[in-house]
């Protein structure tokens, strides 16, 4: 292994050593006190005894070691060191943290951390360049030039962002920027191509010596949303490199996270795109929130689901037989056709429909309520249900007076017939969409018209309650809420004789946006703008919508996705669309032609530093023993008490910890560890835990720097870390009397300990006994219900793992010394199983019954138990607000 110097220029300082020999061979010892003794001129006028002119030759050398070794230290030699960035200036650092950046953003920020700290080694400046707009609205902008130092922090701010990155606008930064000399450049790609993508490179090309780096390991995945084919909902992923067959997994998810079925898909060599067919029963499909591609979480790999995807079951009135037998001539016909590839459709009387559980019932003019089932529908609409009646012959001769609080508006006797032999007018056209009808938005076609229609008496509500006219402003559709359903009335047959309505893609359009409705719609619903409600962040993660975002329309085919219409729903919980990365974004190009370097990460590399400054501080207070014996202020058997424990730790390495990781490593940044037991199954657990939560601690919070390491209380210091977690295993050996002197003073010195049996079940307390003996566990409680650890970062309800046991317990808040704050928690839920996964980021085991939904439950706990072991319970003081700011007057 090659070993070179980080800073090579104080190695000079080695040629200084003659001189300080030299210097140091002059000086004598001090000299020293002795009494006179007048009666000793007796006995001899010399003294046997005599001070040194010069300092002694090993005492010399020692010294001289001490000084190579703090030269070395200063120098920093590295054993395996990475290598030395390219050039000698600033170093510009473009960074794609778009949405393909997202599926391996762990690793591109390791690298881009290397990447400065190699720069900070090497004393060269830092100029960042993030080439996605970020989530306020903001243009994008040059950061630096910078010291390394503080390009850290910078770096931890860039996150990745659901949308493409502006390589157009970030090429015209790259141009105007004032450049400075000898200036290289590393972009940071993620993988993605377009014009606009080798533009940029182009202008990074002229603004210095180039390196393109990228995640070309990991494929780049666009999830495509369901699409409704029959019985069948079709699935598209789309992908940017070819060359190789893959096979997925898409999970089908509920509200809750559960996962409801799974499809597998496979890409074959050359192919871009792949589908997979998923077969549902209907009342599972209807509970599908989202689907996923099974191990690359990011919102281009998930597609939300809203009302319109869903098959709800619609009742037409009617006989079965009549509607085979009749077919062109029976309204059902046409009404059937327009909906069975969208919807379960139900054929049966009005009686049998009423006992299922129907979304929407449709009526034609051949079939009458009789008077005993005008209260049941009524009372139906009432609770949700939308009725939707067809006006012909029947309704216009003699309406039923008992119905008229059912009709939407008051109708006139007869009908208005137009186009006729004996009609002065001719067949009405559509008029446009009021803004406030569910059908705006649609186009209407020149060729449809109206021969024939049931005319409405005016009144000053017809306006607000007509949804279509036509071209003389009559109603064609009218509509009004009925508790928390709607009645609705087409003033035409659902037949080809009044109108060619039926036989037009209107026909369909508008049914289906009716039947939309039968999620439920507040009557004041505008249509026209639906707010953001829930939006994707970059890692598929939904959330509050940012400021920049805005109201989103129903036409979503021509909205670019960016800071002011996330991917996302929009709009409310009874009423949304989803604005997914797959509608908006199409078929992903990958960046070809453009020679890219993977990411390069070398954990070989050894410091020598600290390692040389504790011996060179070893040999110093060695050195200052022999000063004190030489001038005669310690004897050699008092020095004896000083050189036995210098000889101790002198046999020690510079830190005592079970991965070899030094006290200035440990320091530096937050870590986190967890007890080794003797199963290697729970130890690869914890660890992938502990790793998985590490990863979202550093997207989620301002830990930007965060470590896992195992421990073994009976050989470690447990002082650097300030939580433990401690699996708890059947057959695990009892701590040893020095094991449990140390947790007892890890727990004393405000450490904090979380046990967890990992099995969902409660911890058998003579387990714990046996395992923990010696170790002083105060009395636990159950957590209660105002407890900080539920709001020191989420708000949460519940701390679910693995497994969703309620068993949570924990050192009550005033039998704490420590401000409060608990110093032992235990549960059964498994958490380290639960935020354990894999290098590309797939979950190593399910969680139960909650599945994803109940993951990310676990994920908030786990950043909520870290963030309350750092600060304590500074958020209880959130209780006395109220009473704060009464003693402040305000």
């Amino acid at each position: 292994m090659p070993l070179v110097f980080a800073f090579p220029t104080l190695l000079g300082f080695l040629a200084t050593l003659p001189v300080l020999w030299w210097l140091l061979r002059l000086t004598p010892p001090s000299p020293q006190k002795i009494v006179f003794p007048a009666l000793a001129l007796l006995h001899g006028l010399v003294t046997p005894e005599q001070t040194p002119a010069r300092t002694p030759w090993w005492l010399l050398l020692l010294r001289l070691i001490i000084a190579t070794l703090i030269i070395l230290a200063c120098a920093r030699p590295l054993i395996d060191p990475q290598p030395v960035l390219p050039g000698a200036g600033p170093l510009l650092i473009a960074i794609d943290n778009d949405w393909a950046a997202a599926r391996a953003w762990e690793t591109r920020e390791t690298t881009l951390h290397d990447i400065i700290h190699r720069a900070e080694r090497e004393g060269r400046a830092i100029i960042l360049l993030p080439t996605a707009p970020s989530a306020n609205g903001e243009s994008l902008q040059i950061i630096g030039p910078i010291a390394a130092t503080a390009a850290y922090a910078e770096s931890a701010r860039i996150q990745p962002q659901p949308w493409p990155s502006d390589w157009r606008q970030a090429s015209t930064l790259i141009q105007k920027f004032d450049r400075p000399p000898n200036i290289n450049v590393i972009w940071l790609c993620s993988g993605l191509g377009s014009t606009d993508a080798k533009t940029f490179y182009e202008s990074l090309q002229h603004a210095g010596d180039l390196r393109v780096l990228g995640d070309i390991e990991t494929p780049i995945y666009l999830l495509n949303p369901p699409q409704n084919e029959g019985d069948n909902l079709d699935i598209g992923v789309l992908r940017t490199n070819t060359d190789h067959a893959a096979t997925l997994s898409i999970a089908a998810l509920g509200q809750d996270g559960q996962v409801l079925a799974r499809v597998p898909l496979t890409f074959s060599v050359g192919a871009p795109r792949a589908i997979a067919p998923l077969d549902l029963p209907l009342a599972i499909r209807n509970q599908v929130a989202r689907f996923e591609v099974e191990g690359t979480p990011s919102a281009a790999t998930t597609a939300l689901l809203d009302a319109h995807w869903q098959r709800r079951p619609v009742g037409l009135v009617g006989d079965k037989a009549d509607l085979a037998q009749h077919s062109l001539l029976s309204g059902l016909f046409y009404i059937d056709r327009a909906l069975k590839p969208f919807t379960d459709i139900h054929v049966d009387p009005l009686a049998t429909l009423l006992k299922q559980n129907m979304a929407v019932l449709i009526q034609t003019d051949a079939t009458i309520l009789k008077d005993d089932q005008i209260s049941q529908v009524t009372e139906w609409i009432k609770h949700g249900g939308i009725l939707v009646r067809f006006a012909g012959d029947r309704l216009a001769a003699a309406p039923n007076p008992q119905e008229s609080d059912l009709l939407p508006v008051p109708l006139r006797t007869g009908d208005r017939a137009m186009g006729g032999t004996l009609s002065w007018t001719t067949p009405q056209k559509l008029r446009d969409f009021p803004a406030a009808s569910p059908f705006h938005g649609l186009a209407v076609p020149d060729d449809v018209t109206i021969s024939r229609q049931v005319l409405a008496d005016p009144s000053p509500d017809l306006a607000n309650r007509t949804w279509a006219a036509l071209a003389d402003g009559t109603p064609l559709v009218t509509a009004k809420p009925m508790g928390q359903g709607l009645s609705i009335l087409f003033h035409v047959p659902a037949r080809s004789d009044w109108s060619n309505l039926p036989l037009s893609g209107l026909f369909v359009d508008m049914l289906r946006r009716i039947v939309d409705l039968s999620h439920g719609v507040p009557g004041e619903m505008n249509f026209t703008s639906l707010p953001p409600w829930r939006m994707l962040d970059a890692f598929g993660v939904e959330q509050k919508p940012d400021a920049a975002a805005q109201p989103l329309t129903e036409d979503i085919s021509s909205i670019h996705v960016g800071p002011q219409h996330p991917p996302g729903l929009y709009g409310m919980n009874s009423f949304n669309r989803a604005f997914n990365l797959g509608t908006a974004i199409g078929q992903p190009e990958g960046l070809n032609g453009i020679a890219t370097g993977s990411y390069q990460q070398n954990h070989n590399e050894i410091d020598l530093q600290p390692y040389l400054f504790v011996a060179a501080f070893l040999l110093l207070f060695g050195d200052f023993l022999i000063s004190l014996w030489l001038r005669g202020i310690v004897t050699w058997r008092l020095s004896r008490v000083f050189l036995v424990p210098l000889l101790l730790l002198s046999t020690l390495s510079p830190v005592h910890a079970a991965n070899t990781k030094t006290a200035i490593e440990l320091t530096s940044k937050t870590t986190i560890a967890y007890v080794t037991t003797y199963d290697p199954e729970t130890d690869r657990i914890s660890e992938s835990g502990l790793n998985g939560l590490a990863r979202v601690l550093q997207r989620r919070t301002s830990i930007d720097r965060i470590a896992v390491v195992s421990i073994d209380p009976n050989s470690d210091d447990l002082a650097f870390f300030p939580v433990l977690y401690w699996p708890i295993v059947a057959n695990e050996h009892p701590l040893s009397s020095q094991g449990a002197t140390r947790v007892n003073d890890y727990l004393h010195h405000g450490g904090m300990i979380v046990f967890d049996s990992m099995t969902g079940e409660t911890l058998p307390p003579g387990l714990t006994q046996r395992i923990l003996a010696g170790v002083d566990i105060p009395p636990l409680i159950r957590l209660p219900e105002e407890h900080v650890l539920k709001r020191s970062f989420y708000l949460l309800d519940d701390f679910p793992g693995r497994y969703a046991n309620d068993d949570f317990w924990l050192e009550p808040q005033e039998a704490s010394s420590y401000d409060n704050v608990a110093t032992v928690l235990s549960g059964s839920n498994g958490w380290a199983a639960a935020w354990a996964a894999d290098d590309n980021g797939k979950p190593l085991f399910p969680c139960t019954p909650g599945g994803e939904a109940q993951r990310e439950r676990a994920y908030r706990f786990g950043v909520n138990l870290v963030m309350y072991a750092l600060t304590g319970n500074y958020k209880s003081d959130q209780l006395h607000a109220t009473a704060l700011l009464e003693r402040m007057g305000k």
